[in-house]
């Protein structure tokens, strides 16, 4: 998985941009393949793309992203779940590449 870089003149931001968790299951989770990947976060609670998460959870950090169909856009949301099993029953329906 690789993380676009983000930054600004302000610092890091809060998280990533991306849909909702209930937004993504209704609009793409069951129209295709879903990819689900760990994000791993350094001890300063930062992606390797500079966003920072937080350390404060107990729980890792999913991505899951939604390819479209013409290859042009990569829908994603970031959630937290306890292990795979646990992100992949938050997204019914989904269908996983392996």
């Amino acid at each position: 998985m690789k993380l676009s870089t983000v930054h600004s003149k302000y610092g890091a931001p809060m998280g990533r941009s991306g849909l909702t968790l209930s937004r993504f299951l209704t609009e793409y989770a069951g129209h295709g393949r879903v990819s689900l990947a760990r994000v791993p976060l350094n001890s300063g609670g930062y992606d390797p793309g500079g966003a920072y998460w937080g350390l404060m959870w107990d729980n890792p950090l999913w991505r899951a992203s939604f390819i479209t169909s013409d290859g042009c856009e990569t829908i994603e949301t970031y959630f937290r779940a306890p292990s795979r099993a646990a992100a992949k029953q938050a997204l019914p329906g989904a269908k996983f590449f392996r």
